[in-house]
């Protein structure tokens, strides 16, 4: 059946298809000898140059390399649609730039290949211009190694925002991970189109419209988000008294009842919620970082995202292990049509949703109120999508680094995600201009929180305490507070400014 998630779906059937090898993919095209014309205005504007046959490293330290992908060779070039097209884009700036090369250097899992260069960069050994990984840190903060938020800590990473070329506030990197990171004009870590991976990780709210037009069937979703009218209280009201306990036993179970929402029962989710809603749980302010974890507003939000949680007992039910249970609210409850709204991450519909036979649509998560300018999409900091460059790099071969990045991320700005949309979308032969603008709405959303990345104080841990055993999170912080201002103080000194 035809879904209105389009151009989303076109997009994650091909990421899936590096995982099956089958599905939308041509894999008989051959891009051996693809060149293009580099264009697009950044583009036009860094010019030609001439690296008389240098060699481009880049280093993929990544714990799911089968869904992550962020590169082809030439063994893996045709395997799907963003194969053909990431082999394409180093094809052309090869050429254009007289390279010897784009190199990568995978290694399964993400810990082990940062924690690797660590070691070569200590032992002045590392010879990669670039890093490709996952960012969260730890409470641990520079003691827990494992994640570029945790070696940035550590003083393994250059600084982007001094890197001649990079031009991190720009679209083909992420505006608002450059607004809500950048601390005393220091940025050690981003995300943006030269890691494809990245289409992955926003956080995403999928509808099962089949049951939305039973419950609402005068209510176009679309318009409401266009309007700037998708906020936390519509979609109160639009799942108001829609969950059922089927069975009649006191527990909402995701195997067998029936759900206005569904969420996964962790902090990744409230994070998203909060964070859709315009709150942070930390700011930077007059390079200074600060947590607040009490704000009048940020307490509001978490009270009503706690009544998108059942006020009776939960259970994922089924059998396997903890993470294999938690995926039942979309494999069981959402996909077999149990569930109106679910809430998670683009990611969805690559895994779970191909062969949902219903139709859904995708949307971003709900602002606040509609006051609120943006739709925002926080980015799962999990996701092997954010890029670093080593310290270890040299001032000499620096310019060589920021030129390369520049231009791979405008290249798959301009060419790499429209041809990933387009393709697929002929493929599929789906043709939503709603859902494809609903993409672009989270796309141009995205933005990570510091909190949320270093984990400061278990701080996923403790926002879903407050949403659904609704300890305030002010008093979670309280009592640990000593730690918050440790790993704070640490992150301020990374950043060269003294506490």
């Amino acid at each position: 059946m035809k879904k209105t998630i389009a151009i989303f779906l076109a997009l994650v059937t091909l990421l899936f298809a590096l995982v099956s090898c089958t599905g939308g993919a041509n894999t008989e095209t051959d891009t051996t000898d693809a060149v293009q014309t580099v264009e697009g205005d950044r583009l036009s504007e860094l010019g030609s140059r001439d690296f008389e046959g240098k060699v481009f490293k880049i280093l993929d330290a990544n714990d799911y390399p089968e869904m992550h992908v962020n590169y082809a060779t030439d063994e893996t070039k045709n395997t799907s649609n963003i194969t053909i097209a990431l082999y394409e884009r180093d094809m052309v700036l090869k050429s254009n730039y007289n390279l010897g090369d784009i190199e990568y250097y995978p290694v399964t899992k993400a810990a082990d290949g940062i924690n690797m260069l660590c070691t070569q960069i200590l032992a002045d050994a590392s010879e990669y211009d670039m890093v490709i990984s996952t960012a969260v840190g730890s409470t641990a903060a520079g003691t827990s190694g494992g994640t570029l938020a945790s070696i940035a800590l550590q003083g393994m990473l250059r600084n982007l925002n001094e890197i001649e070329y990079l031009s991190l506030d720009k679209e083909w990197w992420s505006p608002l991970v450059y607004e809500n990171m950048l601390l005393n004009n220091k940025l050690y870590f981003t995300t943006g189109d030269i890691a494809p991976s990245l289409y992955q990780a926003p956080a995403a709210m999928y509808v099962n419209m089949d049951l939305f037009k039973q419950y609402h069937q005068d209510t176009d979703i679309f318009k409401i988000v266009e309007d700037g009218e998708w906020t936390i209280d519509k979609l109160l009201t639009l799942t108001a008294d829609i969950s059922k306990d089927m069975n009649d036993d006191n527990v909402m179970n995701a195997s067998e009842d029936f759900f206005g929402i569904i969420l996964q029962q962790n902090g990744l989710v409230v994070q998203n919620l909060v964070i859709g809603s315009g709150s942070s749980f930390s700011k930077v302010d007059n390079n200074t970082l600060t947590m607040d974890l009490k704000a009048e507003v940020l307490g509001s939000t978490l009270e009503r995202i706690a009544k998108l949680y059942p006020t009776m007992t939960f259970a994922y039910g089924g059998s396997g292990t903890p993470s294999e249970k938690q995926q039942n609210v979309i494999n069981v409850t959402f996909k077999g049509g149990n569930a109106v709204f679910l809430a998670h991450q683009l990611e969805t519909a690559m895994f779970h949703l191909r062969d949902m036979e219903g139709d859904y649509a995708v949307i971003p998560y709900p602002k606040a109120d509609i006051y609120q300018e943006q739709y925002l999409s926080h980015v799962n900091n999990w996701c092997d999508c954010f890029v670093a460059v080593p310290s270890s790099i040299t001032n000499d071969n620096i310019e060589f680094v920021g030129f390369m990045m520049e231009a791979m991320a405008a290249y798959s700005n301009k060419n790499l995600r429209p041809n990933i949309y387009e393709t697929v979308l002929k493929y599929q032969r789906v043709n939503d201009p709603q859902s494809s603008a609903m993409i672009d709405v989270i796309m141009d959303g995205i933005v990570i929180d510091y909190a949320v990345v270093h984990d400061i104080g278990g701080l996923a841990k403790m926002v879903f305490k407050a949403a659904v055993d609704e300890t305030p999170l002010n008093v979670q912080a309280m009592a640990k507070r000593n730690e918050i201002n440790k790993v704070i103080n640490e992150i301020m000194k990374a950043h060269g400014i003294e506490s």
